[in-house]
């Protein structure tokens, strides 16, 4: 990860800034729907922003890349003609309504806390496919990946695989069961011990 850190650090200067100006924009507009069409078209800023800084860009990483920037450039175009042609979303003036009259928030504190910020940290996290599957030491399964799948020990992968017959063996083994009945009109239960041949230590 020595490699992804400062690439993924400086990406996310990248997606602020752009986040910024276009808050900015949406100030006067009083209007931040457009935002509909960067969550596409920022996946592709951030897409070639990994792919100008890896020093020799393999295969696999072009071929990312351009997956990227045709998936976002023709979801990020179609939403944001959809909003020069119909206008502002409700659902956002209904948001900003809301948050004025509960929270006394005005339009800019609006726009920053519940749209702009959130969704640049969304976008940046549904982003890292894009970004980490460019950088070619990210490719291998790594820290946190192998905590959520196991990681095996040297021991147990360096192990034979046992046979058929030594794993049936192995489940068959001599247990005792142990019950107690109740004699009739005894005061004190007697011990009946008995040995049993169980099939995969089940008691039956």
């Amino acid at each position: 990860m020595t490699e992804a850190l400062p690439i993924l650090l400086t990406n996310l200067i990248v997606t602020g800034i752009c986040f910024a100006v276009l808050w900015l924009i949406s100030i006067p507009l009083k209007d931040p729907s457009y935002i509909d069409s960067w969550w596409a078209l920022g996946v592709v800023v951030l897409a070639w922003s990994t792919f100008v800084q890896l020093t020799d860009p393999g295969p696999h990483a072009t071929a990312l890349l351009f997956l990227a920037s045709a998936w976002g450039l023709r979801l990020g175009v179609y939403l944001f003609w959809r909003w020069a042609n119909h206008g502002k979303d409700r659902r956002y003036a209904k948001l900003a309504e809301r948050a004025k009259q509960k929270h006394g928030l005005n339009f800019a504190m609006f726009s920053v806390l519940w749209v702009f910020a959130p969704q640049l940290v969304l976008q940046f996290i549904m982003s890292l496919p894009a970004q980490l599957g460019q950088i070619p030491e990210t490719t291998n399964f790594g820290a946190l990946a192998m905590s959520a799948f196991g990681s095996p020990s040297p021991a147990s992968s360096s192990k034979p695989s046992p046979t058929r017959s030594s794993r049936t063996s192995s489940r068959l083994r001599p247990t005792k069961a142990r019950s107690w009945t109740k004699a009739s009109g005894a005061t004190h239960a007697t011990p009946i011990i008995s040995a049993t041949w169980l099939r995969g230590g089940a008691c039956g």
